[in-house]
């Protein structure tokens, strides 16, 4: 399977990344001594990170289809190549780049009408549990995580999902992959949908200041990123490029990193 990897973004292309492996990230990152006052610890996001949410997406849009009462052919078209490898974060610009191949001229006015009539529904199923299984782990993900629980290190699983909607399809969805989980794996949650990520990224970082020594976040959004390197000083911060929204950060990502390395990931092999 073909994942997308969004290179048409401001803030990546005005980034001057080192490019690394897992291999190389985890031998970089160094495992303190049995002794210490709090445990080593990595955070890693989910979506776009560990999974790769384009069979969800897909999943999704086809039982859309089918309770549709009356789909305009169109839309059945787009179905067979709402694959991973083109699939963007807007989803109405998936669409537009699908129309496109057949319908260059049209295409964003018909990416238009199909995303407001599937919005709704879009919102209500992609983030429900229902669906969080047909999440595919990125190849190579589940075992640099079981890499660093062997270690010694304890991984904290920082999602933007709520709890309430997704908590326990996410417990199912790691567990069915064979991410590590319990006394070493730690999954934190939004309590409440209505928090945005970022909000709630931030909010956790004193909890995991206070409980772990992290040792290195990685996720995919720059917003997130520019946040991590703002409150961890002392930590690694790993992009991980898949796909992304397009918002810029304000605060300067190399500025906050001070001397730390900007690392990015493209895949976890």
């Amino acid at each position: 399977m073909k994942f997308f990897q969004d290179h048409d973004h401001d803030w990546v292309r005005e980034q001057d990344f080192h490019d690394t492996t897992a291999a190389e990230l985890l031998a970089h990152v160094p495992v303190r001594s049995l002794g210490a006052p709090r445990p080593d610890a990595w955070v890693i996001d989910l979506d776009s990170t560990l999974f790769c949410v384009g069979p969800r997406v897909r999943s999704v849009f086809g039982e859309f289809l089918r309770r549709h009462p009356a789909p305009p052919p169109g839309w059945q078209r787009i179905y067979p190549f709402l694959e991973s490898s083109v699939q963007r974060y807007s989803i109405e610009g998936t669409f537009e780049k699908i129309i496109a191949t057949w319908d260059a001229r049209g295409a964003r006015e018909q990416a238009h009408e199909l995303w407001s009539s599937f919005q709704d529904y879009w919102n209500e199923h992609f983030f429900s549990n229902r669906y969080l299984s047909q999440d595919i782990a990125y190849p190579g993900a589940r075992d640099f995580v079981a890499q660093l629980v062997a270690r010694g290190t304890e991984v904290v699983y920082l999602t933007g999902r709520d709890r309430p909607r997704t908590g326990a399809g996410t417990i199912q969805a790691l567990r069915a992959a064979g991410f590590p989980m319990g006394e070493t794996a730690h999954l934190f949650m939004k309590p409440d949908r209505e928090i945005a990520d970022l909000d709630y990224k931030r909010m956790s970082a004193q909890v995991l200041r206070s409980r772990f020594e992290v040792r290195a976040l990685v996720d995919n959004e720059p917003e997130n990123l520019v946040m991590f390197a703002r409150e961890f000083p002392r930590a690694e911060v790993v992009f991980f490029h898949t796909i992304m929204s397009g918002r810029v950060p304000l605060e300067d990502f190399r500025t906050l990193l001070g001397g730390r390395k900007p690392w990015r990931l493209h895949n976890w092999l």
